[in-house]
């Protein structure tokens, strides 16, 4: 079995929360079935190239409206899991400053371990999980890119994901641009809203 996880972040700070994390996880074989139910939905409400919260304007909200239809569609029918983090800005860590230059990275490790409840993933554990994540172009740089890559494949060593025969390879591991890939598209709405 595998898992494919498109993830999104805004790091906008706002009055009371920051540091917004969004996600879709879908079975790898119905991956080609939710790009062309969303892909669909969108030709057929005019959403023309990408389709992002900030395109978002009077003239077009009835066809996001839409699009946000058939993305809760798919989540109501089960093929796609959507989920949203943010942080309490009320919430300071004041012994933590030091990784404020890493936040980015840490809150995204934090997101995929945690939000979908992969260590409930595999409850009969006879076969093997695999998990491919997919991450919105990441605004640092390749070296602390390619180390948040190690610290997350080390999460297949993670007691109670290797008990549960979770793996996520570091190659496994990529970048994409929201703009070729309409489930990350899906995540960037659903998380600016």
């Amino acid at each position: 079995m595998r898992y494919l996880i498109y993830c999104d972040e805004s790091s906008d700070k706002g009055t009371f929360y920051s540091n917004f994390h969004g996600g879709a996880l879908l079975r790898s074989d119905q991956r080609q079935a939710i790009e062309a139910a969303l892909a669909a939905a969108k030709l057929r409400l005019g959403i023309l190239g990408e389709a992002k919260w900030t395109k978002i304007s009077a003239a077009n909200e009835a066809a996001y409206a839409g699009f946000v239809d058939a993305i809760f569609a798919l989540v109501r029918d089960g093929a796609l899991k959507l989920r949203m983090m943010f942080t309490q800005n009320i919430n300071q860590t004041r012994h933590l400053d030091h990784d404020e230059e890493n936040a980015y990275f840490i809150l995204y490790y934090y997101f995929i371990k945690d939000a979908f409840g992969l260590r409930y993933c595999n409850p009969d554990r006879q076969e093997p999980v695999e998990l491919s994540v997919y991450l919105d172009d990441a605004p640092d740089s390749r070296a602390k890119l390619d180390n948040f890559k190690d610290y997350l494949s080390s999460l297949s060593t993670f007691p109670v994901f290797f008990r549960e025969k979770i793996a996520i390879r570091k190659e496994e591991i990529s970048e994409i641009r929201s703009h070729d890939h309409v489930i990350l598209q899906a995540v960037d709405v659903v998380l600016g809203a």
